[in-house]
């Protein structure tokens, strides 16, 4: 038979094959004294594929055993996110058996899978490899090829609760492309003809470039597997060290990674998480929704309960439900106590129960600033914690000898995560006013819940002290910082300057550039001229615009801050990119109507919920003075 080599197409990218758990005496797993299980791993027992039947050699020169060296992760059915342990200790016995030592790790999943290891719940253990060369041993017209397996490649172990299909028999992990592997026929005696045959037809076989493994550094495999972890991409560890790949190139493998998952994730954020029809937006009316839950009867408000029942299948589990119902909105909400609302005193509600349609006047509020000066809203999260990927620091180069080493710098990678954070505060309304209410009413209830939370979010968004509630911009570590003195002072040109040096020293000077203060010192630098020597207009411009930024004045931001002797008095001004602020919604806005608690006086007091949260994407895109007196 004539030497020759083939490719196996992509269903060799990587196999399993299962083994029964080698158990003492009393049928209980081998265990160590440090709590490690003795197991098998793989056989030279035929396997049945699609290309034929399998052998797995076991000498000592087919099996690479550089990855079992260094521990193979255990998994739980080939599942790479489903880690629980580790397999070390590589031995290969005289009975053409891989064995080594399984240890589980401590996590509650861990011991929750050793436990049915010990119970004998779980009885099958999986190996997932990689085939590097095969050798045609055996042709038959009737059995089929039967092929050796010289050079392979453990790449992890697992506990199966199913065998796995050996039919189909490929990489549950969904790793690259598939590397090549060689086959080749056995050798036989040469003779005159074949010789003639070979020299004549055949050409070398071109090196298997999957073949062969680029040593990564010790200390880089740790740090990938490491940065690995932290990211969610232990799938993709087996193709790094199979490649060599270097650190410098997973981090930036990562860092594609998690932009993809963000943005896979930000094209469903911002839309309305249920379906409704132009003609079902007009007829909702969230006060008839108010008194239906009060009075427990929804049979005028089909429409209503069917859209809260609609939003509540698509909430994630881990929306914490109260028991109300759930508004359908993309408007950023939070919370504030109002005074009641009654149809029959004009002060409290009476002036807004019309004959015929009108306007409302609306209170005078706090202005939401952060939505104005370009943050960034994801209304409609159905999921848990939302993650940011940054990249902190860069790779770098540098000029050397032609004989001096170069010391490795790779870029730093870090991410920003907004997890949902419980809001909630009340109002009420009076049972009169909700029966008597044209649109107008209805669409007066829906900006009023809608404004009073959007207050709660804008302060937070830019003062957020962090632990319950969301962190803000002034609260935000490593944001840029400018002083007026030991005991504060008035701001000045030269404060504002600093405001944007800062922020240009951290590369961010671009995007959605604006100043953001206290009404008081507005006032001031409208007084404050740009430079003395000349003839100048004010540092807060009429146009509302300081140093040609947008400027904002909200009393959202505090004037009760402390400098030296400056007690209570220092108020703060914020300047920087606002497409940097971050904020969330998850779920949807949830309204309970408690007919009880105000029943003595005829009210329904309304006790609103949403999960939110704040954060600043990239801390160098802003800076802030918080010592300014006015």
């Amino acid at each position: 038979m004539t030497n020759r080599t083939r490719t196996l197409p992509s269903k060799m990218e990587k196999l399993t094959r299962d083994i029964d758990f080698e158990r003492g005496e009393d049928g209980a797993p081998q265990k160590d004294e440090g709590g490690r299980y003795r197991v098998a791993i793989s056989s030279e027992a035929p396997v049945d594929r699609w290309f034929g039947r399998e052998i797995l050699d076991h000498s000592a020169e087919s099996v690479d055993l550089t990855r079992f060296s260094r521990g193979l992760p255990l998994l739980v059915d080939h599942e790479t996110r489903d880690h629980v342990g580790l397999i070390e200790g590589p031995e290969i016995g005289s009975d053409k058996k891989l064995r080594g030592w399984m240890r589980f790790g401590r996590s509650a999943r861990a011991q929750e899978i050793e436990r049915d290891v010990q119970d004998g719940i779980r009885k099958d253990m999986s190996v997932g490899y990689r085939i590097r060369t095969m050798v045609l041993e055996e042709s038959d017209e009737l059995k089929g090829d039967t092929f050796r397996a010289t050079k392979w490649v453990p790449m992890e172990g697992s506990i199966v609760a199913v065998p796995a299909d050996i039919e189909v028999g490929v990489g549950r992990s969904g790793e690259g492309s598939a590397l090549p592997v060689e086959v080749m026929a056995p050798p036989s005696a040469p003779n005159e003809a074949a010789l003639k045959e070979r020299s004549m037809d055949e050409k070398p076989a071109a090196p298997d470039p999957g073949a062969h493994v680029t040593t990564v550094e010790r200390g880089e495999v740790a740090e990938i597997v490491r940065l690995a972890k932290e990211h969610d991409c232990m799938d993709r560890v087996p193709a790094w060290m199979d490649r060599g790949t270097a650190l410098a190139e997973v981090q930036k493998e990562i860092l594609s990674v998690l932009n993809e998952r963000t943005k896979a994730t930000l094209t469903k954020a911002g839309r309305d998480i249920v379906d409704m029809s132009e003609k079902e937006k007009a007829r909702y009316s969230l006060p008839r929704a108010i008194l239906a839950q009060a009075r427990g009867d929804w049979r005028e408000a089909g429409l209503e309960r069917e859209v809260s029942e609609a939003l509540d299948k698509k909430l994630d589990s881990s929306i914490t439900r109260h028991g109300g119902f759930f508004v359908p909105t993309t408007l950023p909400i939070s919370s504030r106590a109002q005074p009641p609302l009654v149809a029959g005193t004009a002060s409290v509600g009476g002036n807004i129960v019309f004959t015929q349609a009108g306007s409302l006047i609306e209170l005078l509020r706090n202005q939401m600033v952060i939505e104005a000066a370009g943050a960034q809203f994801l209304s409609g999260l159905t999921g848990g914690p939302l993650s940011f990927p940054r990249q902190i620091t860069a790779a770098t180069a540098s000029w050397t000898g032609e004989a001096t080493s170069v010391a490795g710098s790779y870029l730093t990678l870090d991410r920003l995560t907004l997890s949902p954070k419980n809001l909630t505060g009340w109002t009420s309304y009076s049972r009169s006013l909700l029966a008597q209410s044209t649109p107008d009413v209805d669409a007066m209830v829906r900006a009023d819940l809608a404004k009073i939370h959007a207050v709660a979010i804008d302060r937070a968004g830019l003062r957020g002290a962090g632990t319950l509630e969301p962190t803000g911009i002034i609260s935000t570590s490593s944001i840029g910082s400018v002083t007026v003195g030991t005991n504060g002072g008035a701001a000045t040109y030269a404060h504002i300057i600093g405001l944007e040096e800062a922020v240009d020293v951290g590369n961010a000077l671009a995007g959605s550039l604006v100043y953001v203060t206290t009404p008081q010192v507005k006032a001031d630098l409208k007084q404050t001229v740009v430079l003395t020597n000349t003839i100048a207009g004010a540092v807060w411009g009429m146009d509302n615009n300081v140093n040609g930024y947008r400027a904002l004045a909200t009393n959202q931001i505090p004037s009760n801050l402390t400098k030296g002797t400056s007690t209570t008095v220092c108020h703060a001004i914020v300047f920087g990119n606002f497409r940097e602020l971050i904020i969330g919604e998850w779920g949807a806005f949830e309204l309970l109507s408690d007919p009880i608690t105000l029943a003595d006086s005829g009210q329904i007091k309304l006790v609103t919920y949403q999960m939110i949260d704040v954060g600043v994407r990239h801390a160098a895109a802003f800076a802030a003075c918080l010592d300014v007196t006015s």
